[in-house]
């Protein structure tokens, strides 16, 4: 069957206007739940159910508060009467058990996290907080449930090492030598879908990477997209963007984002795309080479394609690269008369000293436009402002909403912790432009009354 709505019994609330919880229940229509999960109940089958929109006031306090266990969730609940009121428990209520949170959270699976995730974000989009058309994105690997001591050979890799194990003892060559522990040859036992990774400074851990996406000027989190540690940043990136653009009807007219985001197959497609870039190149050395030659005199001849050095003497295109590059190569009859041969920066083999060559991408218009850019003042400044905004997400969500260490095991069950801190930090940001919208109503010089209804209960700001 279906829940049974409940009535508790308090006369008024016990909660003070000013706390966190009084301002979700105040602003936030909770209700909505019901139909995210009316599929997962049977109206005439079975006893009457908790209210799930309980379950979700139980999980969001576990998420507000860092609470990181489903057991010492309920403990708190049954002790704190801020808690109880939110959940909608009277003061003799029983709390539910904690197997009550992880049987439903399983039921219930990411589609419906990732429902909630979205109806909180319309609900911002409502409130004027997806408007600025330009998003940041980033990433953070996050410590696995699960430890070094759980990884186990994998079969396949295993057997071959057996193999070469038994062909060195018959030669008398001694066993092979000692292998490291990677993501190609272990897997872990406990959570098989976590991997080894490590940020420069740290030890390598099994982890998972959570890739967000927010609104650059409100910060809201508009997607959050968890991948196994080893994923790289770049790998989601654009699939991410059109699933912003697809999903949630978003324009994105401008992206900011780090190096990891830099290479060139990205920052040329999202250009194509007419949208503005604030990303600076994946490598250094991208394009760098050409530009030492620009500052040393060679000057590089479109329509002809080919290099003119500071003597006057060209270099021609020889052959390609495998990375996409030319080759272009000066004779060495020339060169070996020439003045400037011991100066000259332009490359030269042992085998053929008189030679000099350049190397230019196929790509190095792009580059160098990019390089250009990045030495503007409002690149240099998007990217400063990328650095306190999106990392200040993650550190708000690390150090208040537990993201630093996974709470479950595999890809789905921490993508719903994913879903769960970016909704909780959401809603902050829902109630804080409330905030806002009081005080510019408070300080009109010829203020009005006026009834803004966004909750069960109109709420009157003057």
């Amino acid at each position: 069957m279906l829940w049974q709505n409940k009535n508790t019994n308090y006369s008024t609330s016990p909660v003070d206007d000013n706390h966190l919880l009084s301002k979700v229940n105040k602003y936030i229509d909770l209700s909505f739940t019901h139909q995210l999960v009316i599929a997962s109940y049977n109206s005439k089958h079975g006893r009457p159910s908790i209210d799930p929109e309980i379950f979700f006031r139980m999980l969001m306090i576990s998420y507000f508060y860092n609470i990181n266990s489903d057991r010492r969730v309920c403990q708190e609940i049954r002790y704190n009467v801020a808690y109880r009121w939110f959940c909608k428990l009277g003061l003799e209520d029983k709390v539910p058990d904690h197997s009550y949170l992880s049987r439903t959270r399983n039921r219930f699976g990411e589609k419906v996290f990732e429902a909630l995730f979205t109806t909180i974000l319309n609900l911002c989009r409502k409130h004027g907080l997806l408007e600025s058309n330009s998003v940041m994105t980033d990433s953070t690997l996050i410590k696995a449930n699960a430890s070094l001591n759980s990884l186990t050979p994998i079969e396949a890799k295993a057997a071959a090492y057996e193999k070469v194990a038994r062909k060195a003892a018959i030669n008398k060559l001694g066993p092979p030598a000692s292998r490291s522990i990677s993501n190609s040859t272990h897997i872990s036992k406990t959570d098989k879908d976590a991997s080894l990774a490590q940020k420069e400074g740290s030890p390598r851990e099994l982890k998972y990477k959570v890739h967000n996406s927010i609104d650059a000027l409100s910060r809201v989190i508009i997607d959050t997209k968890v991948t196994t540690g080893k994923t790289h940043d770049s790998q989601v990136y654009i699939e991410r963007l059109n699933h912003i653009r697809g999903k949630y009807a978003l324009t994105i007219k401008e992206a900011i984002a780090d190096r990891a985001y830099g290479s060139r197959a990205i920052i040329e497609t999202l250009q194509k795309e007419g949208i503005v870039t604030y990303i600076p190149l994946f490598s250094t050395k991208s394009g760098r080479s050409v530009q030492e030659a620009y500052q040393a005199g060679f000057v590089y001849q479109k329509q002809k394609d080919r290099f003119v050095c500071p003597e006057g003497q060209y270099l021609n295109p020889y052959g390609y690269m495998a990375n996409e590059s030319k080759y272009y190569r000066s004779k060495s009859s020339i060169c070996a008369m020439c003045k400037q041969k011991d100066a000259c920066i332009a490359s030269a083999k042992k085998s053929r000293p008189f030679t000099k060559y350049l190397i230019r991408s196929i790509h190095q218009e792009l580059f160098d436009k990019t390089l250009e850019a990045m030495q503007e003042p409002t690149f240099i400044g998007k990217l400063k402002e990328r650095m306190w905004k999106i990392e200040g997400i993650f550190a708000e969500a690390k150090q208040l909403h537990g993201l630093g260490k996974a709470r479950y095991r595999s890809l789905e069950r921490v993508q719903i912790q994913a879903y769960m801190i970016a909704v909780v930090q959401n809603i902050k940001r829902i109630i804080k432009q409330l905030f806002y919208v009081f005080l510019h109503f408070l300080n009109m010089p010829n203020r009005i009354f006026l009834t803004y209804t966004f909750s069960t209960a109109p709420v009157v700001l003057f």
